[in-house]
């Protein structure tokens, strides 16, 4: 019976119907699309044989949303050669890249992220195409 109710009601106000249709929908979408955004940064699991081992060296001040967590280079270079609590030790920054065909061309700008020559190794991966990334931290020995 109140559904009857509810259904003749709706169908008196096409307006309203709508407007109530819509709302559900943009509620509905918003919904899914924060879930499937919080599931893919937050609950899975990174994909590397052993995620709970990785771990992440930030400076002790950081601001905020990671804002002005870098460390520089030689810093990087000196944590990894006197590294004794971690097995390997690997640098990483995100980044805007730029590429265009054609230098009269404004490049279309994507991001990606800059990483030392021992981060597939480290994370226990192999590299699927070509070769691995030459390291620059150490004159040609791949392992920088």
């Amino acid at each position: 019976m109140p559904l009857r109710y509810a259904l003749r009601i709706l169908r008196k106000n096409p307006g309203f119907t709508l407007v109530a249709i819509g709302s559900l929908a943009i509620g509905i979408g918003a919904t899914s699309a924060s879930f499937s955004i919080a599931d893919v940064l937050l609950l899975r699991p990174l994909p590397v044989p052993q995620p709970g081992r990785v771990v992440a060296v930030t400076p002790a001040k950081m601001g905020a949303f990671g804002a002005d967590s870098a460390i520089s280079y030689p810093d990087y270079r000196d944590l990894r050669d006197n590294n004794r609590t971690f097995e390997g030790l690997v640098a990483s920054r995100l980044w805007a890249f730029g590429f265009s065909p054609d230098a009269t061309v404004l490049p279309k700008t994507t991001y990606g992220t800059y990483v030392s020559g021992k981060l597939f190794p480290d994370v226990g991966r192999a590299t699927r195409v070509g070769q691995s990334f030459r390291g620059l931290g150490r004159s040609g020995s791949g392992t920088g």
